[in-house]
């Protein structure tokens, strides 16, 4: 049996479309690079997985599966396998684009990466202790 470990190169080598962030670059946000080609890969292959077990869950959630408790098992295992590439890729973003200490950091339209200035003023947590 393949281990994931051994899985994620030969699939990040097989993308050639890339997923391309959908979200303009903000007021607050202040660009600092683009995305590489192993960030575009490792972004698509994410956001892929994540699609998948969306998909699954819509399926299962309508009754379209012959097994639930095989079904909802692979469900698990898809949405965990996107959690664990979303943390791989801002780990590797981070370390890509030296963004260690910022708190707030993204991607934009064009494959931008961006850190964000945090609006204190809309912060919930900053309303929560106005009245105090």
């Amino acid at each position: 049996m393949i281990t994931f470990i051994e899985l994620l190169p030969l699939e990040l080598r097989e993308i050639t479309d890339y997923l391309e962030p959908n979200s303009a670059t903000g007021t607050n946000d202040h660009e600092v690079g683009t995305m590489s080609k192993d960030l575009k890969k490792l972004y698509t292959l994410w956001n892929n997985a994540k699609k998948n077990a969306i998909i699954m869950r819509a399926e299962r959630e309508f009754g379209r599966v012959d097994n639930e408790t095989e079904y909802d098992a692979k469900i698990e295992e898809i949405a965990e396998r996107a959690e664990v590439l979303r943390r791989i890729f801002w780990f590797c973003v981070r370390i890509e684009h030296s963004l260690w200490g910022k708190d707030s950091i993204g991607v934009r339209k064009g494959f931008t990466v961006v850190w964000s200035d945090q609006d204190l003023g809309e912060s919930p947590l900053r309303r929560l202790f106005e009245g105090l």
